[in-house]
């Protein structure tokens, strides 16, 4: 049983991102870590040129590749990665061994490179983020920005809590501090 929390400003029923594959990303699927974080360095952009502003909206492929980086570098298993550019929806479920450590100490530099990429400069109208464990779901955000509607629900299983609370989503995760210690 997860404990769900739920932001609405206004009322909105969208409809659920669900990943899939996409075309090319067996060839980024096979890449070890170190080969998949050397293809993101050579395929960052120089931001500096490229506009007057000095940056960027990433293509869909920078956001694949800067993703899959993340996730390797987090040590997570990626199960789906679904993005549609310009600023559609972004959709990421990873799969960990050990979800209470994951969730405290090596996620929150992969959510810092989600936020950066779809929801800093360019919002992505909506985003899925999904932490499995070895045998279910252990913690998901689903965030849905309309014109008028702005909306985010998330869940986490309940002994996880304390693990999420500082994660870098705009979410309040156990404000009185009642859940139980994390124990990562």
């Amino acid at each position: 049983m997860l404990t769900v929390g739920e932001h609405l400003r206004t009322v909105a029923h969208p409809t659920p991102i669900a990943p899939e594959a996409r075309d090319g990303e067996l060839f980024f699927a096979s890449m070890t870590p170190a080969v998949l974080a050397s293809v993101i360095l050579m395929s960052a952009p120089v931001t500096a040129a490229a506009s007057p502003t000095g940056a960027h909206r990433p293509t869909r492929a920078e956001i694949t590749v800067q993703t899959r980086a993340a996730v390797a570098a987090s040590g997570a298993v990626l199960v789906g990665l679904k993005v549609v550019a310009p600023n559609q929806s972004f959709a990421l479920t990873i799969r960990v061994a050990h979800p209470a450590h994951y969730l405290k100490y090596r996620v929150n530099p992969l959510v810092d490179v989600i936020n950066r990429l779809t929801n800093v400069r360019w919002r992505f109208l909506s985003r899925s983020f999904t932490v499995r464990g070895p045998s279910d779901r252990v913690f998901w955000i689903d965030q849905t920005l309309r014109p008028r509607i702005e909306r985010t629900s998330w869940g986490v299983r309940p002994d996880l809590e304390r693990c999420v609370k500082t994660i870098p989503f705009d979410i309040e995760i156990d404000p009185e501090n009642v859940s139980r210690p994390c124990l990562a």
